[in-house]
């Protein structure tokens, strides 16, 4: 056995394992802290939207309670109350537009102009389904505008199956006075036994959710989605226009229909993209069961997008080792081959060679390439082989 062969051929390979090694420790460095990078990622852009989509769920809650403590407070007014106490018929009363009718139709117009941009309409109305007073954006109806066909209304059979004190929150509706999908928030005039029985109602806009749920998202899309249908009811993105020609919600109102079946999950990637969820509190007599889904504007955080300069530094460092692994030990194959297929006292190729070469010959040989084998026997080669062989250690 040539030992110093077998050395210089340890030599060889020594720099290329190395350099290989080191490779793989500065991927898996690379792999290592892009993981730990990523999570943290993930875990800051989750715990982000969740905390978006609670604060927007928790403010429309707000909105639905302020709306019911309003309902509330109006009915108390004593002038509704006063209105079926004095002596006359409705139509009298209404006819002379006397302090208690004044007193009804300013409550109604004073509680508009609290919230100019967000309530429409405002009135109060008999259970025979004609208004005694009403207001649309703070100014008061004349007597002669007043409808008499309120009873088929979305709000007007449920509102009078309930007891004084109790506040129904219609699903939305488009306003017959204003134009605009509102929500309608109404509930019975607390009457003396005996007095008839009537119910005051304002309407707030779908829009003014739309604005809070834009003043919140900060960038990223905010809905408002019916938890039954899936149906998109608000897209902080996509203001609501007026009128019948215009449905409720964005164009692409079935894009959250997915949410529907998340299940007890608050947290999912749609499109791509990081949304969490937000359920609303089920309010007594509110007819609306919504959920918030705050969508990030940037794809989900990956593996890939979690790279910095870094670990990518790290990975073009391997990389170059890598090359010159490959390099090197394609240099030694060489090396080595040439070695195992040469005879070391004449350098002409041995037998290793001359049946590898053989081999490739048959098999390209054909009539037009003809393969032609001699063989050849010299005298005295034993003589010089032996003359010339280098001594045993």
């Amino acid at each position: 056995m040539n030992w110093a062969r077998l050395r210089d051929r340890a030599r060889r390979l020594k720099a290329p394992l190395a350099a290989a090694v080191i490779a793989v420790a500065l991927i898996s460095m690379a792999v290592a802290t892009t993981v730990s990078q990523y999570r943290s990622h993930r875990n800051d852009e989750e715990a982000q939207f969740r905390r978006k989509a609670s604060v927007e769920a928790r403010t429309l809650d707000s909105y639905f309670a302020r709306a019911r403590s309003l309902t509330k407070l109006l009915a108390q007014n004593p002038a509704y109350r006063d209105f079926y106490e004095i002596p006359g018929s409705r139509l009298q009363k209404i006819d002379q537009q006397g302090p208690e009718v004044q007193e009804a139709n300013g409550a109604l117009a004073y509680l508009e102009g609290l919230y100019p941009t967000s309530l429409g309409e405002a009135c109060f109305i008999d259970d025979n389904g004609s208004e005694n007073a009403r207001a649309v954006r703070g100014r008061i109806v004349p007597k002669d505008g007043l409808s008499t066909e309120e009873a088929d209304t979305p709000f007007f059979a449920p509102t009078f199956a309930l007891a004084p004190g109790q506040v129904y929150q219609a699903r939305p509706y488009i306003s017959s006075d204003t134009g605009e999908w509102v929500v309608s928030n109404s509930t019975r005039v607390p009457l003396a036994q005996g007095a008839g029985a009537a119910i005051v109602h304002f309407e707030v806009t779908v829009e003014s959710f739309r604005r809070q749920a834009a003043r919140v998202s900060g960038g990223s899309e905010i809905a408002v989605v019916d938890v039954h249908s899936g149906r998109t009811i608000i897209d902080s993105s996509h203001p609501q226009p007026p009128g019948e020609g215009f449905p409720l919600g964005p164009g692409d109102n079935e894009r959250f229909a997915a949410v529907t079946e998340w299940g007890d999950s608050d947290l999912q990637e749609l499109d791509g993209h990081l949304a969490a969820k937000a359920t609303l509190r089920p309010g007594a007599f509110n007819a609306n069961d919504w959920a918030v889904v705050a969508v990030s504007s940037t794809p989900a955080p990956t593996w890939l997008n979690s790279l910095g300069p870094a670990q990518l530094g790290l990975i073009g460092g391997a990389a170059l080792l890598v090359a010159f692994a490959l390099l090197s030990f394609r240099s030694s194959h060489r090396v080595l081959r040439a070695a195992a297929e040469t005879d070391p006292l004449t350098g002409l190729g041995n037998r290793r060679k001359l049946t590898r070469d053989l081999g490739v010959a048959l098999d390209t040989a054909g009539s037009e390439r003809p393969v032609l084998l001699a063989l050849f026997d010299l005298d005295g080669f034993k003589h010089y082989n032996d003359s010339l062989r280098p001594p045993r250690r």
